[in-house]
């Protein structure tokens, strides 16, 4: 009934509207299950590289006009690129490989030509839905296209692997100016039914020209499989894989088709097709497999060789080292004629006859072969025939053969070779110059050197290698101010040629030149900061968000130029701030250390930093903002080194009290079994004179850590308690200070009696106990320090006080005595 109805419709020509139409053209019917890819494809439900890859499902084996059963060898893949690399991923192209191939590849035609069946093409369609198909062509042909389209794909509802209705879809979309749709429907129509090669390569270049580089190989593919000989199509097919950035040698499937040709009838081809495998091999740095591909060639085809070829080879074998093979493709192609023995398993060349119409490329393959050999006498006879040459045209060769002399420690010969092309423009390059200057360094011909690298950079007056190698052979001379001349010649202020100068000036111990010129390197990076309040408003801004960084890269240069690595400026860095120190000029050291902190460049070095800010920053008598950053160390770190608060405790000498009690109370309160900070609070306590606070402080670390400086400081609080007016039970608390001093005289040991003592006198004299004073600082007297050195020994500070007890007594003499015998020298 609907065969009919689209009968009627095409006789009476029916006018449906245009726009309705076209909304329906593609999605008028429901898939079934077998058309289930076709008509996903043909809604845009699925892509064409989707759509390949469910067709193998859909095509039946009975669709071409001549179908042949494919081994699993020669079937390629449809649906993706990716199956292209297949072919020969495995294949490493030996001589016994590639012979078992091709008997494989002769039976394999042989079994093909007996499954082969030609039969003509029999339409899908049934003698009714023919019928439809030739009316549907009339309406097309009548200017009917909705009407023919409708019909077309009522047909592939009907029957949707028939081909027919695709292609008039595809002609009448074309007509209409859908260009894509046209494609698709003719993409369908040769996936599914009979198609020619020349079909599948005008798809593939209108894909191609359409950018579905993926579709385009796809499409070649089936062209190659009907035509596998044809070397047009993979090279076509190479071309787009290479274009598209995927494949490679075994990619491109040049491999496939060489295992398919004769080397009797298809010789030409064969080589030709070797040789460009062989270039790619080497392209991509695989040499065995250029070297194994053309062996294959010089074996099956080695009547059709010519010099291009052996030259090729032989580049190859040199690249690979392969010189024996060397001399038996010169002997068996170039009619050479040597007489070799052996040695310990080397070779030895007594006598060698070379034609003279060898060309000069192979000619130059065969001077570098002899040289391996050590054949000096012949190379040199060689190298005199190889100057005759134009440096302009062969200079690859002078160069080539030069640099096989340097590693053979030949350096004059080399020499001969390589000054020809320091007056070509083609071959003039810093690698010749390096060369050059490596000859005559080796042959102890120093000055010869300087002026080769002199010369060069002449020539090349911007590069910065030249000039940097030419320091450092000026630099193993001993000449560093013609080194530090050389870095003054380009006037682009670079970094690396203000860091060769800096290493100079520390060669020639200039200090001055070193600080101006390890600061011009780093004002590359840095913004100087000049005061401690110009670093807490531009480290504030470091911390905040990307956008205030944003306004401080204003100030401080974000772009660094590594050039110059990290650690090396991190070394001078260091070497400047040690002169620095030895200059005694710590203004000048905080400033440095402040700026290089907000530099870009040293941010991973700012743990580093601000341990050396802090320095010079109680160096430089900045108690104030070496307080701020011994506070910021001391709150990041969870486990602090003593070092750290040592250095915190001399950051809080002259700052403020306030800040530096308030910090401790608010960092006990977070941290209350932090025992560093314990110690710290009571020592600011007795320093404020809060004696009972000190006190309980020091009695609850002494409980856990019996040490002598705590005993020490529990009995200077209860002195200080002591000696307080209002104070009850005096004489107790004395009692008690007396008990932790000989604590303290225990721990302490009896090494420092005279530290011993005179901390027990001093107590005493405090207390006005003034018998008991004079013992202790008596005994103290007679005691030696540990330490050697006036500024561990406590005698003038003991004679001094004994020197004040007797002239309040009334003794001046013997006050006087002390102080001529201990103070006066």
């Amino acid at each position: 009934m609907e065969i009919d109805h689209l009968s009627n419709m095409a006789s009476k020509n029916t006018l449906v509207n245009k726009d309705e139409s076209e909304d329906k053209l593609l999605q008028i019917f429901e898939p079934n299950v077998q058309s289930d890819a076709v008509y996903k494809f043909i809604n845009g439900e699925i892509s064409f590289n989707e759509y390949l890859s469910q067709m193998e499902d859909i095509v039946e084996d009975d669709t071409s006009e001549c179908r042949i059963v494919e081994t699993d060898d020669d079937r390629m893949s449809i649906g993706t690129v990716d199956d292209l690399c297949d072919l020969s991923e495995d294949s490493d192209l030996n001589i016994s490989e590639v012979e078992s191939e091709s008997e494989n590849l002769n039976y394999k035609k042989k079994s093909k030509k007996l499954i082969k069946k030609k039969r003509t093409h029999r339409s899908k369609l049934s003698p009714t839905l023919r019928a439809v198909m030739g009316q549907a062509n009339v309406c097309y042909a009548k200017g009917d296209t909705q009407t023919a389209v409708k019909m077309c794909l009522e047909i592939i509802k009907e029957e949707p692997n028939a081909s027919e209705p695709l292609k008039t879809l595809a002609s009448i979309y074309e007509e209409m100016g859908q260009q894509d749709k046209s494609l698709q429907m003719r993409l369908i129509a040769a996936h599914i039914g009979p198609t020619n090669k020349d079909e599948w390569i005008e798809l593939a270049r209108i894909l191609k020209k359409n950018n579905q580089h993926r579709q385009a190989v796809a499409c070649l593919t089936r062209a190659i499989n009907l035509d596998v000989l044809n070397l047009s199509l993979y090279e076509e097919r190479a071309a787009i894989l290479k274009d598209f950035g995927i494949g490679g040698v075994e990619g491109y499937g040049y491999l496939r088709l060489l295992y398919k040709l004769n080397p009797e009838k298809d010789g030409k081809t064969l080589i030709y097709l070797c040789e460009k495998v062989a270039r790619l091999y080497y392209n991509e740095k695989k040499f065995e497999k250029a070297c194994n591909m053309l062996k294959y060639a010089f074996e099956k085809c080695s009547g059709l060789i010519t010099n291009a070829e052996v030259n090729l080879y032989l580049d190859v074998l040199i690249t690979t080292k392969k010189f024996k093979e060397c001399l038996e493709i010169l002997i068996k192609f170039c009619n050479l004629s040597i007489e070799i023995t052996s040695n310990d398993n080397s070779l030895i060349i007594e006598k060698c006859l070379i034609p003279e119409d060898i060309p000069i490329d192979i000619r130059e393959k065969l001077i570098i072969c002899l040289i391996h050999f050590n054949c000096v006498d012949i190379v040199r006879i060689q190298i005199e025939i190889l100057l005759k040459e134009d440096p302009d045209i062969t200079g690859d060769l002078f160069f080539d053969v030069g640099t096989m002399l340097i590693e053979k420690e030949l350096y004059e010969d080399a020499i001969k070779l390589l000054i020809p092309l320091t007056k070509t423009d083609s071959f003039n390059s810093t690698m010749l110059w390096f060369k050059l200057a490596l000859c005559y360094k080796q042959l102890n011909k120093i000055e010869e050197c300087h002026k080769i690298y002199q010369e060069a950079i002449e020539y090349f007056p911007n590069d910065i290698e030249l000039k940097l190698k030419f320091c450092d052979e000026l630099k193993d001379a001993k000449l560093y101010k013609e080194a530090i001349r050389i870095t003054l010649i380009d006037d682009r202020k670079l970094n690396l040629f203000i860091y060769e100068r800096c290493k100079l000036y520390l060669l020639l111990n200039d200090t001055n030149n070193f600080i101006e010129t390890a600061l011009q390197l780093f004002r590359l990076h840095y913004k100087e900061i000049s005061c401690s309040e110009d670093f807490t408003l531009f480290s504030s801004i470091f911390r905040l968000s990307k956008g205030m960084k944003e306004k401080l890269s204003q100030f401080v240069p974000s772009v660094v130029d590594n050039l110059v690595t990290l650690d090396q400026e991190w070394d001078i860095f260091l070497k400047l701030c040690n002169l620095y120190v030895e200059k005694k000029e710590y203004d000048l050291l905080q400033r440095l250390t402040l700026s290089l902190y907000l530099s870009f460049k040293f941010i991973s070095k700012r743990k580093e930093l601000r341990a050396a800010m802090m320095v010079a920053c109680i160096l430089n008598n900045d108690f104030e903002l070496g307080f701020d950053l011994a506070r910021f160390l001391i709150l990041q770190q969870k486990e602090n080194p003593y070092r750290v608060w040592n250095t915190f405790c001399l950051s809080t000498l002259r700052s403020e009290y306030n800040r530096v009690h308030k910090f401790l109370i608010r960092f006990l309160l977070r941290n209350p079994h932090e025992e560093n900070g314990v110690m710290l609070f009571a020592n600011s306590c007795l320093f404020a004179g809060t004696y009972k606070y000190a006190l309980n402080d020091y009695s609850l670390l002494y409980d856990k850590h019996k040490t002598p400086i705590l005993a020490l400081l529990i009995s200077l609080n209860m002195l200080h308690i002591t000696c307080q007016k209002f104070t009850t039970s005096k004489h107790a608390l004395v009692t008690q200070m007396v008990t932790f001093l000989t604590k303290y005289q225990e721990l302490r040991g009896s090494d420092a009696n005279q530290e011993i003592f005179y901390n027990i006198g001093r107590a005493f004299h405090q207390l006005e106990l003034l018998p008991q004073a004079i013992f202790y600082y008596k005994e103290a007297l007679n005691c030696n320090t540990p330490v050697k050195g006036k500024m561990f020994n406590l005698q003038c500070d003991i004679a001094f006080n004994l020197h004040l007890i007797y002239l309040n007594s009334g003794q001046p003499v013997i006050a006087n005595n002390y102080l001529q015998k201990y103070i006066i020298m």
